[in-house]
């Protein structure tokens, strides 16, 4: 009888990935009106701390970051590049929210009208029949700094 060892990686320690850290992520991304954020592994930590009550260590929302990548919430690019002294420099993660993640979103209700305004992001919308209509601003309707107010009399 042959046994075989399996070698687990991050991708696989985690079976569900803790969606609360793709609401962290998606919240960054809504804020800044793009689908994509790169904060450092620290302010994930924090904002997961402030939002939900929730402390994971480093090493746990790296688990669950490969996890989101895995099951195709996020793509993550690393950066780095050589530093003038030959060293690696290593810099903070993009994380870009896929489609899956958008639909997700817009099915739930929370997500951002500034990341649903995107043109990807419209995009991927149009093709995906949701369960309840969420509203969404009209082309004719003025944005709100666009808005008009009659001065006093």
């Amino acid at each position: 009888m042959t046994t075989t060892t399996r070698r687990w990686t991050d991708d696989d320690y985690v079976a569900t990935p803790d969606l609360r850290i793709l609401g962290v992520l998606a919240g960054f991304c809504g804020y800044h009106g793009k689908l994509w954020c790169f904060p450092n592994q620290r302010t994930i930590r924090n904002a997961l701390q402030r939002r939900y009550g929730r402390t994971l260590t480093r090493r746990s929302i790296n688990r669950h970051l490969g996890a989101l990548q895995r099951d195709h919430y996020i793509e993550r690019k690393r950066r780095h590049r050589r530093g003038p002294t030959g060293r690696i420099d290593m810099h903070s993660t993009i994380y870009v929210l896929k489609a899956r993640t958008v639909r997700a979103l817009k099915d739930f209700g929370s997500y951002m009208l500034t990341v649903a305004a995107h043109p990807w992001a419209r995009r991927w919308l149009s093709a995906v029949p949701t369960m309840t209509q969420c509203a969404a601003p009209s082309a004719t309707s003025p944005r709100p700094e666009e808005q008009t107010h009659a001065p006093p009399a």
